[in-house]
């Protein structure tokens, strides 16, 4: 339940929605709110005295201002309260600010939280059951598992006999944010035993339910044990990291009993190539037996993605061509070649929507290196082939094939490679020439993950004379802050005082401004929240006090929240922007949820038409 971009129509087939859910970790914006930088700020401003470009050590609030004033009123907002839309907001930032709090102060948000669990109304029950995932409270673990398994207590808290599937999911998800942060091993494999439970469940399980438990395993890899025995039967418990791939692998492959179709849909196991890759953590230290599990994930799912594949449900390859994304290197290892071959091949010959996630995962598997003496062997093969698809591409790939290039050059720089100065022509030379605006917006943030400081005049100049196309205009903002590009600030903020009926420009125009570090919006987005009654404005102003960041916006936040005389909308996104200000975390919350996520396999609890937990509320 974060604010989120909208996006055109047929979602599922617009990059936007790839980017909605893995650009968090492209654009750092908690990074640049804490660095000192450039922007109209210090008190004086506030009293119109300000001077431009003054810089400050961090703008983010201080602890003691969170822990003294915000904690405060924000459980002061509960007491009492009947609108959903306050409810909501509150007990969301509540759980985030109090996730850094001691005990004591985490016992008081879990009390609050916990009595309104029997709530009347479904979104509150699955708000508060969700925020105690958020503030990642272990003492609320056993509850949550007897709500996602149906059990007495779990009944008894939601005062029904029986818990309704949302609600069960929603404590899916939220005994997985609480295992991903948890040291507690025990309560990670108590947690991990549940989830293999609700999968391995026949049908009555409703999706959305075996979904949450697959979040679970995705987010809580258990500590390593010994190798496996490649011809024994995996656990239906698992107690180890391989045990717990293992499990998923016989879950995924098509010709097991696993997966029958009375224990399993697709849209469930589609998400089981990402959980698989999640907890090889190749990233990480190297456990025994984990190459061996690595070359039989990668070859079950190369074969999924293959043209003679026996998975011939699309959502499957899809979950597979997103994962082998993860998966692959551009080393020169056999397993690698393969992944890359089949990468390919895909790109060309699979569905609309296979293609699209292969040429993604093309440009993360080019610009990842290998072991070994050649870890680049496959990139310049990687860089010809994405370069012939962008050129080849039709109206509705060509968004698709900017954004993979503007991937495959951000990892590569992140590796300290050099990138190719054709790729940036390339890609401004066709930003120019592109009248489309969908793929204006693509080839925005493509040149923005470069960082191309030659393409900072031409999204200038996109930007100015885009008059009335506002998502492209939004994306040209965004690209410019990627840039570090100063001098577009004050083009930036011009379009943010006039956006004020235009929620999609304004949200990506203060995003570009809290990249570039600039905090003068602040009173006018505030002053703003307080005068509309457009919800979609308000979402969007919400958002974008939260994404700049700046402590300033903390008083008048609390001022809209104690004040009954504004409608809840306004008071419930005051309360929301409160959490996103002071939540000291690096990323949100929702991170690790929507990376890589196979968004097509999408439930109603997951992305719902506004009530799932990475839906916009």
């Amino acid at each position: 339940m974060t604010p989120q971009s909208q996006v055109s129509i047929d979602p599922i087939a617009n990059w936007e929605l790839w980017w909605i859910y893995n650009r968090e970790t492209y654009l750092n914006l908690k990074g640049a709110i804490g660095e000192a930088g450039p922007g109209t700020m210090g008190d004086e401003f506030y009293l119109g005295n300000g001077q431009r470009n003054q810089m400050v050590a961090s703008r983010l609030p201080d602890p003691a201002l969170v822990t003294s004033q915000v904690l405060p009123a924000l459980l002061k907002a509960l007491d009492g309260e009947r609108q959903d839309g306050v409810l909501n907001g509150t007990m969301i930032s509540l759980a985030r600010i109090g996730q850094h709090q001691d005990a004591a102060h985490r016992a008081v948000v879990r009390e609050q939280i916990l009595g309104f669990l029997g709530a009347s109304s479904q979104v509150v029950r699955e708000t508060a059951v969700l925020s105690l995932g958020i503030l990642g409270d272990e003492d609320s673990a056993e509850l949550l598992a007897d709500l996602f398994a149906d059990r007495q207590a779990g009944r008894k808290a939601v005062r029904d006999t029986k818990v309704d599937q949302r609600t069960r999911a929603y404590a899916g998800y939220a005994l997985a944010l609480i295992g991903q942060t948890t040291a507690d091993a025990d309560l990670r494999a108590a947690i991990v035993a549940e989830a293999a439970g609700i999968l391995d469940a026949p049908t009555f399980a409703s999706s959305d339910i075996k979904v949450a438990a697959s979040m679970a395993f995705a987010l809580i890899p258990l500590a390593p044990g010994p190798a496996l025995d490649a011809e024994a039967e995996a656990p239906t418990v698992p107690t180890t990291r391989q045990e717990q791939i293992a499990l998923l692998l016989e879950h995924f492959d098509q010709r097991n009993q696993r997966a029958n179709k009375r224990r399993r849909s697709d849209v469930v196991r589609s998400h089981f190539p990402r959980a698989m890759v999640r907890l090889l953590d190749l990233d990480g230290e190297p456990f025994a037996g984990q190459e061996q599990l690595r070359q039989a994930v990668g070859a079950h799912l190369v074969h999924a993605i293959s043209r003679f594949s026996p998975y011939d449900n699309d959502l499957m390859k899809q979950g597979a061509a997103m994962a082998l994304g993860q998966l692959g290197t551009a080393g020169n290892s056999d397993l690698d070649g393969e992944i890359v071959d089949a990468l390919v091949t895909a790109s060309k010959d699979g569905s609309q929507q296979v293609r699209r996630f292969a040429q993604i995962s093309l440009a993360q598997v080019g610009s990842r290196p290998g072991l070994g003496e050649e870890p680049w062997a496959q990139t310049a093969a990687v860089r010809t082939h994405l370069d012939k698809l962008h050129s080849r591409a039709k109206t509705t790939m060509r968004p698709w094939a900017a954004l993979s290039l503007g991937i495959f050059g951000h990892h590569l720089m992140e590796n300290d490679q050099v990138l190719s100065s054709d790729m940036g022509t390339t890609l401004r030379t066709a930003a120019m020439k592109e009248g489309n605006p969908e793929a204006i917006g693509a080839y925005a943030i493509a040149l923005g993950l470069r960082k191309d400081q030659e393409g900072v005049e031409v999204l200038m100049k996109m930007m100015d004379k885009l008059q009335g196309r506002d998502a492209a205009r939004g994306f040209c903002a965004v690209g410019l802050g990627m840039m570090q590009a100063t001098d577009a600030a004050d083009p930036i903020y011009e379009i943010v005082e006039e956006s004020r009926f235009r929620p999609d420009l304004l949200r990506q125009a203060s995003t570009g401004l809290a990249l570039l570090r600039q905090t003068r919006t602040v009173p006018m987005l505030v002053d703003m929240l307080s005068s509309t009654d457009a919800m979609a404005t308000q979402a969007a102003l919400c958002g974008a006090l939260g994404r700049i960041g700046d402590r300033h916006s903390v008083a008048p936040l609390l001022e809209l929240l104690a004040d009954k005389g504004e409608t809840a909308n306004t008071r419930g996104f005051a309360a929301m922007a409160l959490g996103m200000v002071c939540d000291s975390s690096p990323m949100p919350w929702t991170v690790e949820l929507s990376r890589d996520l196979p968004y097509s396999s999408s439930t109603s609890t997951l992305l719902g038409s506004g009530s799932g937990v990475l839906d916009p509320h």
